[in-house]
């Protein structure tokens, strides 16, 4: 297990020292706070890399410490915890930003599951953001790929993008899914309607069907306003499913549902509303063995996967090695406000890429 820094932020010094205590036994670095001001100076200090929140906090509650972390640049994972469950805080906490929430008394075992989890995801997301970065660029920088399977890919991407057909996206975590997903809708008609990403596997499964198809107020217990859901606010664009082999066998029904009625029911709701929305989802995971294993369900990846990208690593296109570097440090020259016009790889440094 990776060694993580974490912020426990309670106003409960035994829950802080309990939760302090589990995680320092199993190699974690814990700091604590006991409340939202003390949390935001701590966090201005960098090199936090999760934060366990309490949402009911004296002053500033947790929700706001998020929200004001955010708002400064700060994009350290949160995992809420309250002892006062409610579905529309968990929902408000999650569209602020948060990694995932955590119903007080916290489970040990769940407790490290989640740490471990939301760490992992955190590294992916930062080798996520530099191909990004190096794919769409700033200032519409855009990298040229020269080896064949990514010409491939963008050929492929090229041809699927004016109609509404499903894609499945599959590679390994880092490769860059979300980038292909983003590049298939610019260049879709639905180019100017939303595009919304989703990570199916940050969303807590009892939380998964409101967030994506909604819910009336008085739904349940704690629905106390009407929620829209994410496939309703994707109407009329893109809606991408990352990590769709993550989403549980009793939301797959209902996803599959959606895809060939085109309609979808909020919780609590005897009417369905039409929706207009192209799906795109993305794995790191083989389907193929989860459908033999039982544990996806086959007619939903035969819907899924009606036009199938495969997203290579790196390793496996060296090709693009030498020309990623030198775009790499040409733009880097750039924003330094060098009047550089080419960079040059020394020989030997380019023989060693390639």
């Amino acid at each position: 297990m990776t060694s993580l820094q974490v912020l426990v932020v309670d106003d409960e010094p035994a829950i802080r020292q309990v939760v302090a205590a589990q995680l320092r036994k199993v190699g974690h670095s814990v700091e604590q706070a006991g409340d939202g001001e003390a949390a935001m100076e701590r966090l201005a200090k960098g090199d936090v890399d999760i934060v366990l929140c309490d949402i009911k906090l004296p002053g500033l509650s947790g929700i706001e410490v998020l929200r004001q972390a955010r708002a400064v640049g700060i994009d350290t994972a949160f995992i809420m915890m309250t002892a006062f469950a409610s579905v529309d805080t968990a929902i408000e906490a999650i569209k602020a930003g948060a990694a995932d929430y955590m119903i007080k008394p916290l489970n040990n075992e769940e407790l490290l599951h989640r740490l471990t989890k939301v760490g992992d995801l955190r590294g992916l997301r930062a080798e996520n953001r530099v191909l990004r970065r190096l794919v769409l660029g700033v200032n519409q920088e855009v990298f040229s790929f020269n080896s064949p399977a990514m010409r491939e890919m963008e050929h492929m991407a090229a041809k699927v993008s004016p109609t509404n057909s499903t894609v499945l996206i599959t590679g390994e975590s880092g490769t860059g899914k979300g980038v292909v997903a983003r590049l298939i809708h610019q260049q879709s008609p639905r180019a100017d309607g939303p595009f919304i990403p989703v990570n199916c596997g940050a969303i807590p499964e009892n939380l998964v069907e409101s967030e994506f198809f909604g819910h009336t107020r008085g739904a349940f217990t704690g629905a106390d306003k009407v929620r829209k859901g994410l496939f309703l606010e994707a109407d009329g664009g893109t809606i991408f499913l990352d990590e769709i082999g993550e989403l549980p066998l009793s939301l797959q029904v209902k996803l599959l549902h959606v895809i060939e009625q085109k309609e979808v029911r909020p919780v609590g709701s005897e009417q369905a509303r039409p929706v207009d929305v192209r799906i795109i989802a993305a794995t790191n995971r083989d389907l193929a063995e989860m459908v033999a294993q039982g544990k996806f369900r086959e007619d939903l990846y035969f819907r899924l996967s009606v036009f199938h990208i495969h997203v290579p690593p790196l390793r496996e296109r060296r090709q693009d090695l030498s020309a990623l570097v030198k775009f790499l440090l040409q733009r880097n020259t750039r924003r330094m406000g060098s009047t550089t016009t080419q960079v040059v790889l020394d020989p030997g440094v380019e023989e060693l890429l390639v």
